[in-house]
């Protein structure tokens, strides 16, 4: 039986990859805000917010795609770590305002999106599971359909 080819989009866009891209272009973009003085003294941390959204959007949908889930799963709350701790270094260098002085504000979204990015994952997860359990009973009924028709 020829294996099925599908779209491998998880295992070319690795989690790392993906933590480090975002990285990149937050750290360009926090620059760009701190360099021409826009937004007040949390806006830098409100950018890195929304970076680190964006790696929780991107690498929940991409897990659907990945070949192995449990490899991918693991290297993807790994970087989120990583990239929450980094993102929140680079802001403070940047900006100079430190976590603690904007804690009041940004520490609930980050805990919010820590426990959204948790229920991401599952759902993800959940559907990729429906989707392979769907695929194998499918598989079942057309191997047991051709088995019929040749006898």
């Amino acid at each position: 039986m020829r294996k099925k080819e599908g779209l491998n989009i998880g295992k070319q866009i690795a989690p790392k990859w993906q933590a480090l891209s975002i990285i990149i272009v937050m750290m360009i973009a926090n620059s760009i805000v701190v360099i021409f003085g826009i937004g007040d003294e949390k806006f830098p941390w409100i950018i890195a917010l929304a970076f680190v959204f964006l790696y929780i959007i991107f690498n929940s949908i991409l897990l659907v795609f990945a070949p192995k889930l449990r490899m991918y799963l693991s290297e993807s709350i790994t970087f989120y770590a990583l990239l929450v701790l980094l993102t929140a270094l680079f802001t403070y260098i940047i900006s100079g305002v430190s976590f603690t002085e904007v804690s009041n504000s940004i520490r609930p979204i980050f805990i919010v999106f820590t426990m959204g990015y948790i229920v991401f994952l599952a759902i993800t997860i959940s559907i990729k599971l429906l989707i392979r359990r769907i695929d194998l009973e499918e598989q079942k009924k057309l191997s047991g359909k051709t088995s019929k028709k040749k006898e």
